[in-house]
């Protein structure tokens, strides 16, 4: 496995950040941020934890949802993407940036939190089974973690190809226009660097292993591994991701009782 160098992944993620938004043109992409709304099953009074929020497109996406009362802490390493999180996000009074690097120690108690939310993040973390095993403690018993992360040989292009496909099935002639025209208007300037970025950066460390871009059953294990949580993963994204979903069970509940 090739070792990531922390300032260079510095660098690169903070150069994301600053066109990382036109992602959000990209049909398949929202609809990730709706399967995950739904997964999380959120619930009034509810802590939430965004584990690695990037410039807080779930944050913006919450807000155009029916969502219950909670309080979201949503953490990041790139300074740049928090900077443009909270500008965008400055209206949320749900929501709280703050830095954290996901490589360490999380600096909350045991059972903080009673759904964490990891969006494509874990692949670019030194160690995903640590991470994991940080998110898993500061979450509640019983409480719920929701985490997607690229499958093996993930590629931009069937992103590309499903989102021009939605829009073919999209009815009515002014709403197809719509969509169609932003996406001409969005995707030569914020939308192409993010683009570049994702085919000559991301694919291209995923071929040489610095990135990890984890096989389903790679992905159970890691939680099998830690406090035996149940699990259910599915493909999503065009295909080019699993999302994980897990339950903490109580650690009195005998393991040979726990499904997985």
């Amino acid at each position: 496995m090739g070792k990531i160098d922390a300032s260079q992944n510095t660098f690169f993620w903070n150069l994301y950040g600053r066109c990382y938004d036109g992602i959000n043109t990209a049909i398949p992409y929202r609809g990730l941020l709706y399967e995950i709304y739904v997964q999380l099953e959120l619930k009034p009074d509810q802590k939430v934890l965004d584990a690695g929020c990037g410039t807080g497109n779930f944050e913006k996406f919450l807000s155009t949802r029916s969502t219950p009362q909670i309080k979201i802490e949503a953490v990041d390493f790139s300074e740049v993407m928090l900077k443009r999180a909270r500008r965008k996000c400055r209206d949320l009074d749900f929501a709280n940036f703050s830095f954290a690097d996901l490589n360490q120690k999380l600096n909350y108690p045991d059972n903080t939190f009673d759904r964490i939310a990891c969006i494509n993040v874990l692949y670019a973390l030194e160690q995903p089974h640590f991470t994991l095993g940080e998110l898993l403690r500061v979450l509640k018993p019983g409480g719920k973690i929701v985490a997607t992360n690229p499958r093996p040989n993930a590629q931009f292009a069937p992103l590309l190809r499903d989102h021009f496909e939605r829009i073919r099935n999209i009815w009515g002639f002014s709403r197809r226009t719509s969509e169609l025209l932003k996406t001409i208007i969005v995707l030569p300037t914020s939308g192409l660097v993010p683009i570049l970025l994702n085919v000559f950066v991301i694919e291209q460390k995923g071929k040489k292993h610095e990135y990890h871009f984890l096989a389903k059953e790679e992905f159970a294990r890691i939680f099998e591994e830690n406090n035996s949580q149940t699990i259910d993963i599915f493909p999503t994204y065009a295909d080019q991701n699993w999302l994980a979903t897990a339950i903490k069970v109580p650690s009195s509940v005998p393991e040979d009782t726990l499904a997985v």
